[in-house]
């Protein structure tokens, strides 16, 4: 269990680490504010960038596949777990996966802003069979950062 929440730490963090960076060079947070037609712009930048460096085992046990912006400001990240199937992942551990993954994108500072700006975070993650195990979608709201 704790060696499944590291991984979707580390996880995580490559994620923000790719993602933070593109953002960083390429906009301000002020726009992000300003302009859903921008931040939808620069999704897509961010998407195709980050995929030019995919599939990527992040370690042994998570391969980050693809990222894919929109449709609007929606950002997929899309995982494998190599070493269970769909049917084989069970309750307790998807529920750590999960609650690791929560905690580590909302706590972000780098994805704030972005989620401030009404950008949806979403998780995906298939098993190594290739099926759909589980999605985690995050939002503003759903991390706690607006009063709604």
């Amino acid at each position: 269990m704790k060696k499944i929440i590291g991984i979707i730490l580390v996880a995580a963090a490559l994620v923000l680490v790719l993602f933070g960076f593109r953002l960083g060079k390429k906009l301000s947070y002020e726009a992000l504010e300003k302009n859903d037609g921008f931040v939808e712009m620069q999704l897509q930048i961010v998407a195709r960038d980050i995929n030019a460096r995919l599939p990527r085992m992040v370690n042994s046990e998570l391969r980050l596949d693809e990222t894919q912006a929109g449709p609007g400001k929606i950002f997929t990240s899309f995982f494998t777990l190599p070493d269970y199937t769909a049917d084989t992942l069970d309750q307790q551990k998807r529920a750590a996966i999960l609650d690791a993954d929560t905690r580590s994108t909302c706590g972000s500072r780098d994805l704030k802003p972005l989620l401030d700006a009404g950008v949806s975070i979403v998780h995906h993650y298939r098993g190594s069979d290739g099926n759909d195990a589980f999605t985690l979608t995050l939002t503003a709201q759903s991390c706690g950062l607006t009063d709604k």
